[in-house]
């Protein structure tokens, strides 16, 4: 991996741990120059998060027992209360002034990819972390809400990882096929249309008050194709989590018959991290270590337990091994 590509990942682990979704595209640019460039280190990007509009809105009012739960969902996949001994344990460390919420995400961060704590948690957190970048490399977008629900279905089973970036693929087409039926002189941004991704009133008014020169007018409305995926309850368990992402097994659902076929041959099963860097066109130096190096921690840093996992304690010097 490239030393951008290395900081990109490790800012998707607070994009995902922070707020729940796939980081967009400039947002995650913007924080990988930030510390390729020295600007900042990855501790102040987690810090300087707190300083943002979404942050102070999903936050500001939060009680500590609320902001932790909401970490351990978006970081670990887990669906805990504030019986949890974990739940427990940092909110009377941040209630004692111990650590700072930023300093908390971190460290969770890294309790969940070190070698002392649960394959499981580094799994789920390393396949929302490359659904992420997909999305980021695919979309982009900042506020639709296909970044957070994407991520929230993602779990440790590889399974649910290739549903959801066969959704980004999905998701794409049918957006691109709408903006180019619009054409170049439509007052609808790529970005609205992402923004209503899910609102099927806004695509059946689309249809009734602007003009759509399409090449090969759609057989369905995609938008009444994936109702199970918006209208569900939240899952868990794969099976679950898989019907939600049914309709992307039906070919006609799709606005490419031939990402259609891509997605039902396996193109994401095996769709890692260093195959995502591989699409994209940024280019660095090689570093002279693998992608597996990135969930390396520094061994001589302070353990603390944290309902059966081991992180990091990151007020001690610990590091980041490279």
């Amino acid at each position: 991996m490239t030393e951008q590509q290395m900081t990109e990942a490790q800012v998707a682990e607070l994009y995902v741990a922070t707020f729940g979704r796939a980081p967009d595209a400039a947002g995650l640019e913007y924080w990988t120059n930030e510390v390729t460039s020295g600007k900042l280190t990855l501790d102040g990007v987690a810090q300087s998060f707190f300083d943002q509009d979404e942050t102070q809105t999903m936050y500001g009012n939060t009680s500590n027992e609320d902001f932790i739960i909401s970490v351990y969902q978006n970081t670990l996949g887990r669906d805990v209360d504030g019986s949890d001994e974990g739940v427990q344990y940092w909110v009377n460390e941040l209630d004692s002034g111990a650590y700072s919420k930023d300093v908390a995400i971190k460290t969770i961060i890294d309790g969940a990819k070190a070698e002392t704590g649960s394959p499981e948690d580094a799994q789920l957190l390393q396949n929302r972390v490359n659904t992420g970048l997909l999305y980021s490399q695919d979309i982009g977008t900042e506020d639709s809400p296909l970044a957070k629900e994407i991520i929230s279905s993602v779990t440790a089973d590889p399974a649910t990882v290739e549903d959801a970036m066969g959704s980004i693929t999905y998701y794409k087409d049918w957006v691109t096929k709408y903006e180019e039926a619009l054409g170049s002189d439509s007052d609808i941004t790529t970005e609205e249309l992402y923004q209503h991704i899910n609102d099927n009133e806004y695509w059946a008014n689309l249809e009734e008050t602007h003009t759509l020169n399409f090449d090969e007018a759609p057989s369905v409305k995609f938008w009444e194709e994936d109702d199970a995926l918006w209208t569900a309850p939240d899952a868990t368990e794969t099976n679950d989590i898989q019907a939600k992402f049914g309709f992307l097994e039906n070919e006609d659902a799709w606005a490419d018959a031939n990402q259609y076929q891509s997605f039902h041959d396996g193109e994401f099963a095996n769709m890692n991290i260093d195959k995502i860097f591989e699409l994209d066109t940024k280019t660095e130096v090689e570093l002279p270590y693998t992608s597996d190096d990135v969930t390396t921690v520094d061994t001589d840093a302070v353990d603390v337990e944290l309902s059966g996992v081991t992180t990091q304690d990151t007020t001690a010097d610990s590091t980041t091994s490279m």
